[in-house]
């Protein structure tokens, strides 16, 4: 992970997570069917934020934020299977 000072007064943070995890029991598929001797498991994870603090006055101040991420997790097992992502937009305040 890392953050970075960009010019504009705007920061960036950002990860990125790997790991690989295998398990005692077996995998299946949706119908319940065995389908290999132990299952294993592949996650992967991203994410990054940009944002911004705006002074309004010399005691108050806004933080705008936007921030995104990814995750994967490759399993033998297909309940296990599944992907997905996300956006968010934060407003925060500082006194």
């Amino acid at each position: 992970s890392f953050r970075q000072s960009l010019p504009y007064g705007f920061q960036t943070a950002a990860a990125i997570r790997f790991s690989a995890k295998p398990f005692g029991g077996p995998a299946f598929d949706l119908e319940g069917n065995q389908t290999a001797g132990s299952r294993r498991d592949d996650h992967f994870s991203a994410d990054i934020t940009i944002s911004r603090y705006f002074v309004v006055s010399s005691s108050i101040g806004i933080d705008l934020s936007l921030s995104g991420f990814v995750v994967r997790n490759a399993s033998n097992d297909q309940y296990n299977d599944f992907h997905g992502g996300g956006l968010s937009f934060g407003i925060g305040a500082g006194f």
